[in-house]
């Protein structure tokens, strides 16, 4: 059984998308914490977790959401939802329906004559996350191939000032209002996956 990835790009993505766009150079040998970093930052920008939590198929977990009073109850992404309690008493999954694609919330269904009540801590156990890695959209691996490969190019000459790199016998130079403009690039391809409370 293989290791579950725990970046959004995993290093054989991220060294396949290098050699075509023509970086030839080695991987960096912090290339797993490159990705995780970007990994991290997407995450934050995007307000949501992309990879699944617990990691391993077949595991889950159970957090805790605060019921708003009404029918919906949103909750973190979940690829699964499996139990949902509220102060003891577990929930037939007759009675809700689990809403969007990755799951965000459970809706009492109206024949159930039910709400989640304000302010009282509602427990619900699943897998939670966006999507499987390896079924992760395109645009989220792309942006962060893209962060990684800014991070490794900025690690080798700090943060102010001008650096430079050399790839295919070409050098480039580059400075912090490129590396801001390449960086916001890469966070705009993952602009359509953040999540709006």
């Amino acid at each position: 059984m293989s290791t579950p990835v725990t970046t959004i790009a995993s290093e054989d993505q991220y060294k396949a998308w290098a050699a075509g766009q023509g970086i030839t150079t080695a991987a960096p040998a912090n290339l797993a914490t490159l990705l995780a970093a970007s990994t991290s930052e997407l995450q934050r920008y995007c307000g949501r977790e992309f990879l699944p939590s617990p990691a391993a198929v077949g595991k889950t977990e159970t957090r805790a959401f605060l019921g708003r009073g009404g029918r919906t109850l949103p909750i973190d992404d979940a690829l699964t939802i499996s139990a949902v309690t509220v102060a003891g008493s577990t929930i037939s999954p007759n009675l809700y329906v689990s809403r969007g694609q990755p799951i965000t919330s459970l809706v009492f269904q109206p024949s159930a004559g039910c709400e989640w009540p304000d302010g009282v801590q509602v427990l619900v156990t699943g897998r939670f996350g966006y999507a499987e890695q390896a079924s992760l959209p395109p645009d989220l691996v792309e942006a962060c191939c893209q962060l990684t490969a800014l991070r490794a190019l900025r690690g080798g000459w700090g943060h102010l000032g001008t650096g430079r790199v050399t790839v295919i016998n070409v050098t480039v130079e580059s400075n912090d209002a490129d590396y801001d403009r390449r960086r916001d690039e890469a966070l705009a391809l993952a602009a359509p996956y953040r999540r709006l409370w």
